[in-house]
């Protein structure tokens, strides 16, 4: 997988993105800062590469539709300073791993991943990271139950949001939302 790396992001994006296998090479470095968005899209899909961003335009499907580009990647995230960024897009690597990008929008929060696919018009999120939720001594179901995940630095702990959504809380790293419909033993990365 290929990717381009907006002016709006941290060089090291790029770098992060080298290590772990994938191509990737920034707009700055191929001498296209400041170039319009339209200009940006275009060599993307000529050079065949996904694009990450933190500019929310690309997340219009009329003027950028997913399925014509090898995938659109914008980072909606509250804070934006470089560790930050860079902690959302070692996440992201699990997705990357997991789901398929091209012909698809992603727009990356702070606890998901919505994806727009290539042949449905419903967005459907995923978290943002991989493996499976497995329980601890304490018993699941219980409103004091939790939760470990291998990947994690903490105990999550299951909460109901406003709308009913189970929030995993914990250290306040970026962790998991799951439907209430579906009992803890269904809860998976």
């Amino acid at each position: 997988m290929r990717f381009k790396v907006d002016e709006n992001l941290p060089v090291e994006v790029a770098e992060r993105l080298r290590q772990a296998g994938y191509g990737a090479i920034t707009v700055a470095e191929q001498g296209f800062a400041g170039r319009s968005d339209e200009h940006i899209a275009s060599i993307c899909q000529g050079e065949e590469r996904a694009l990450i961003t933190l500019d929310t335009d690309f997340a219009d499907i009329r003027t950028y539709p997913p399925e014509q580009y090898s995938g659109l990647v914008v980072l909606r995230l509250k804070q934006q300073d470089k560790p930050y960024v860079l902690r959302i897009i070692d996440l992201l690597m699990h997705a990357l791993a997991a789901q398929p990008l091209g012909g698809r929008l992603w727009i990356v929060e702070e606890r998901r991943v919505r994806i727009r696919g290539e042949t449905t018009d419903i967005w459907r999120a995923v978290p943002l990271l991989s493996g499976s939720l497995t329980p601890s001594s304490r018993a699941l179901g219980r409103p004091n139950g939790f939760l470990t995940h291998p990947g994690l630095c903490c105990t999550l702990t299951p909460t109901l949001d406003s709308v009913g959504t189970v929030i995993m809380k914990g250290c306040g790293a970026i962790h998991l939302r799951r439907s209430p419909r579906q009992s803890p033993d269904q809860w998976s990365g």
